[in-house]
């Protein structure tokens, strides 16, 4: 459901989400099954609320230097970006790579490797 976390959290969300639940998109969980696409929503719609938090790549990064670690986000390629001909071409351009990177760091999945540091 993109861009679900940017709206606001009240009944646009909720209908956001319903939309797309009534287009056959978003998460199939197991204890929803047999239940109206409504009841659906309202289940979705609390985890959005209460379960989840997105925090930027550079908070993230922030937290874990003050503490001692060093933060290094594993980039596309090392992602699963085989998957994606078309990304995987865009990737390999040196000019998109940053935004790329960028997006997936904001928008997608990414990989983050945690090490603490040698004093």
């Amino acid at each position: 459901m993109p861009f679900v976390h940017w709206l606001p959290k009240n009944k646009l969300r909720k209908i956001y989400i319903l939309l797309w639940l009534l287009l056959s998109k978003g998460p199939r969980w197991k204890e929803l099954r047999g239940k109206s696409k409504w009841e659906q929503a309202h289940a979705y719609y609390e985890y959005t609320i209460f379960k989840t938090y997105y925090r930027t790549p550079r908070k993230i990064t922030d937290v874990f230097v003050r503490h001692g670690f060093k933060v290094d986000f594993i980039p596309l390629a090392d992602f699963g970006l085989e998957k994606h001909p078309l990304l995987a071409r865009l990737a390999g351009l040196r000019l998109l790579r940053p935004p790329l990177d960028w997006g997936m760091c904001n928008f997608g999945q990414v990989g983050l490797l945690i090490t603490k540091n040698d004093y």
